[in-house]
């Protein structure tokens, strides 16, 4: 099977690089002061983190190749979640994560001998898990009497 070629490496380099998630890591959602959405920042925060060594394994590789990266810039279309709740903002990060999969899941099976697609489909899966868990419904807390 063909190696990846740079330019399809550098437009899965991009999906990372300038994702929503990505965003929120530049511009963090305004919340509330509580300490549940203080753990739900701080775990955002995390998956932001994952999602960034992802896209320094592929920038990693493309520069190895010899080939100067197009970082691209970020959807307009972002600027509209400045003010709107976590909640809201989680589930269009889920949105946005699951396209970010399912290209990598298409990259991966049109290049099956690379282990680097391979790795980071599986790493954005984990962080998708991670952004649906965040929107699921959390528990009621029932005081003990």
């Amino acid at each position: 099977m063909a190696a990846i070629d740079s330019q399809h490496l550098n437009s899965l380099f991009v999906l990372l690089h300038r994702s929503l998630l990505q965003y929120l890591g530049e511009c963090s959602p305004w919340t509330a002061e509580d300490s549940h959405q203080a753990e739900t920042l701080a775990a955002i925060r995390g998956i932001v983190t994952k999602q960034e060594l992802d896209e320094t394994l592929l920038a990693d590789t493309l520069t190895s190749a010899g080939w100067v990266i197009d970082c691209g810039g970020y959807s307009t279309s972002f600027t509209d979640l400045h003010y709107v709740s976590l909640k809201y903002l989680l589930k269009q990060v889920v949105i946005s994560q699951t396209d970010i999969v399912k290209a990598f899941e298409a990259a991966a099976q049109k290049y099956p001998d690379s282990p680097l697609l391979q790795t980071v489909a599986n790493n954005e899966r984990e962080i998708l898990k991670t952004a649906r868990d965040l929107v699921a419904p959390q528990p009621a807390v029932v005081a003990a009497t």
